[in-house]
C-alpha cells in the first residue's frame, strides 16, 4: 500500500466506489453533466483560490527556512514546493517532497539535512493545524468525536500512552545531554512566535482551499449554511492530506460524500465538487512543476550578505541525521494497527525516520561518486538491482502481487535502517553506538513497565467488579 502503484490502485478503487454510490442512489444524475454546469467564471474563481493557496505555501516554506537561518528567494521556494509536490505524487509523499526539495534548494546553497528538517518542521505544523480544524469541524457537525473501542480505538489509546511514556523515559535517561545542547536553546518566546507564524500561514492556505470547496458546492445548491459547509470541508481537506492515496484521489471523493452528505449536500454534487477541486489542484501543481524544472536548470545567485546571514546548527557537523536514526531506534519497538474493511494493517512509525535517513545518505553518496566505490555500497547497489530485476520478471510473468511488492519495499527499508545504523556508528562524538543501545534499552524498559501497570489496572478492575454491588458505585469512575 506504500508504493506508487498501490496508492494509484487504492485511489482508483475509491473513485470507482464513489461513482457506484452516486449512480446507485441517484440514477438520474451524471457527474459530467454537472461539471458542465459550472460556469467559466466559477471555475476561474476556484482556480484562483487554489493557486493563491499554492503561492502562500511558497511563502510558508520561505519563512520556515528563515526560522533555521536560511534566506531564500520567494521564486526558489515556489519551485521547491512544486517539484516536491510532483515528486510526492510519484513516491512516498513526504519522502518524495524531501527528495524534490533537495534538488531545488541545493541550488540555493541549502544542505540536504537542513532541507529535510525544514520540511518536517513545516509539515508537522501543517498536520497539527489541519487535524485541529477537522476536529473542530467534526465537533461542530456531530457534537462530539467518537472512538470505537472495538474497532481499534483501545489499541490506539494504549499505543499513544505507551509511546508517550517511552519518549519521556528516553528523553530523561538517554538523550538528556543532546536535548540540553540542541533543544533547550530553542525554548524561548521567539521560537513560539515563529511556530505561530507558520501556523497562521497554514490557516490562510486552508482558508483558500476552503473557499474553493464553498464555490464548487455553492454552484449546485444555496440551501446549505456557510458554517456547515465550512465545517464539512475541513474534514474533507484533512482526509485528502493523508498519504494513503494518489494525491488524495478517492479519499477526497468518499470523504466529500460522507461529510457533505451529513449537512444535506446530494452525493452527486459532493462528488462533482471534489473532482473539480482535485483536477484543478493537480493542474496547478503540474504547471508549476513544469515551470520550476526550467527555473532550477541554472544555479541561483545569492548575495554574499544573504549567504553570511545564515546562522544555523544544521551545517557542518549536522545533528539531524543522528536524531533521525535515534528516533528510528525508539519507534522501532512500536507497531500501529490501522483498521481496514478486512482486518488490520500494521504500520511501523520508525519506517518514516529510517526512510528519511536513508534518503539523505543516498543523496550524500550520489553527490560524492568516490564514496560509491565502498564494498558495502557496491553490495547494496547490486542487491537492489537484483531485487528490482526479480520484481520486474515476476510482474511480467505472473502479474501484480502484494507479497512481492512488500518484499521489494522491505529491501529498500532494510537499506534505510542500515543507513541509520551507519549514521550512528560514524558519530563517535555523541557516542552513537552506546546511545543506540541506551535508547533501545530505555524504551524497552518503559514499555515493559507500562504494560505491567496496564495489566495490574485491568486485573484490579476485574477483582473489584467481582465484589458485592455495594462497592460498585465508588469505582464507576476508575
Amino acid at each position: 500500500m506504500k508504493t506508487k502503484y498501490s496508492r494509484l490502485v487504492i485511489s482508483l478503487a475509491f473513485v470507482a466506489a464513489s461513482l457506484i454510490y452516486v449512480i446507485w442512489h441517484q440514477k438520474f444524475a451524471r457527474v459530467p453533466d454537472l461539471v458542465a454546469l459550472l460556469s467559466p467564471g466559477m471555475l476561474l474563481g476556484i482556480a484562483v483560490a487554489l493557486a493563491l493557496g499554492t503561492l502562500l505555501a511558497g511563502e510558508r516554506l520561505r519563512y520556515a527556512a528563515k526560522d533555521f537561518g536560511y534566506l531564500l528567494r520567494y521564486r526558489d521556494c515556489i519551485a521547491a514546493n512544486a517539484i516536491g509536490a510532483a515528486a510526492g505524487l510519484m513516491f512516498f509523499q513526504i519522502i518524495g517532497q524531501i527528495a524534490g526539495r533537495t534538488t531545488a534548494l541545493s541550488r540555493s546553497h541549502v544542505p540536504d539535512d537542513a532541507t529535510a528538517v525544514i520540511t518536517l518542521y513545516e509539515r508537522s505544523i501543517a498536520l497539527i493545524v489541519s487535524a485541529s480544524l477537522a476536529c473542530i469541524g467534526a465537533i461542530y457537525l456531530f457534537g462530539r468525536i467518537g472512538l470505537d473501542v472495538y474497532a481499534g480505538g483501545a489499541g490506539l489509546v494504549l499505543f499513544a500512552a505507551g509511546l508517550f511514556c517511552s519518549v519521556i523515559a528516553v528523553a530523561l535517561f538517554a538523550w538528556r545531554d543532546l536535548l540540553v545542547a540542541h533543544v533547550r536553546p530553542l525554548i524561548r518566546p521567539v521560537t513560539f512566535a515563529r511556530i505561530a507564524r507558520i501556523a497562521a500561514i497554514t490557516l490562510a492556505i486552508q482558508g483558500c482551499t476552503l473557499v474553493g470547496y464553498v464555490l464548487a458546492v455553492a454552484q449546485f445548491t444555496d440551501a446549505i449554511r456557510f458554517a456547515d459547509l465550512a465545517a464539512a470541508a475541513t474534514i474533507v481537506m484533512f482526509a485528502a492530506s493523508m498519504p494513503i492515496s494518489f494525491s488524495g484521489w478517492g479519499i477526497r471523493e468518499l470523504s466529500s460524500i460522507a461529510a457533505l452528505g451529513a449537512i444535506g449536500v446530494a452525493p452527486q454534487y459532493a462528488l462533482t465538487a471534489s473532482i473539480v477541486i482535485g483536477l484543478l489542484s493537480l493542474a496547478i501543481i503540474l504547471a508549476l512543476a513544469y515551470w520550476a524544472v526550467g527555473h532550477i536548470s541554472k544555479p541561483s545567485t545569492r548575495s554574499a550578505g544573504a549567504a553570511s546571514a545564515r546562522v544555523t546548527v544544521l551545517e557542518g557537523g549536522s545533528i539531524v541525521r543522528p536524531i533521525l536514526a535515534l528516533g528510528t531506534a525508539l519507534l522501532i519497538l512500536f507497531q500501529l494497527q490501522v483498521p481496514l474493511e478486512r482486518g488490520f494493517l500494521n504500520v511501523s512509525p520508525s519506517d518514516l525516520f529510517a526512510s528519511i535517513c536513508g534518503l539523505l545518505v543516498l543523496i550524500e553518496k550520489l553527490k560524492s561518486p568516490r564514496t560509491m566505490r565502498s564494498g558495502l555500497v557496491v553490495f547494496a547497489v547490486l542487491g537492489s538491482v537484483l531485487f528490482f530485476e526479480s520484481y520486474l520478471h515476476g510482474l511480467l510473468t505472473f502479474g501484480t502481487s502484494n507479497w512481492a511488492t512488500a518484499k521489494l519495499i522491505g529491501w529498500f527499508l532494510l537499506l534505510s535502517y542500515a543507513a541509520a545504523g551507519a549514521t550512528l556508528a560514524r558519530r563517535v562524538d555523541i557516542g552513537g553506538g552506546e546511545r543506540l543501545a541506551l535508547t533501545l534499552g530505555t524504551a524497552g524498559a518503559a514499555i515493559v513497565a507500562f504494560d505491567a501497570l496496564v495489566s495490574i489496572l485491568i486485573v484490579s478492575r476485574r477483582v473489584w467488579s467481582a465484589l458485592p454491588e455495594i462497592q460498585t458505585p465508588s469505582l464507576s469512575s476508575f
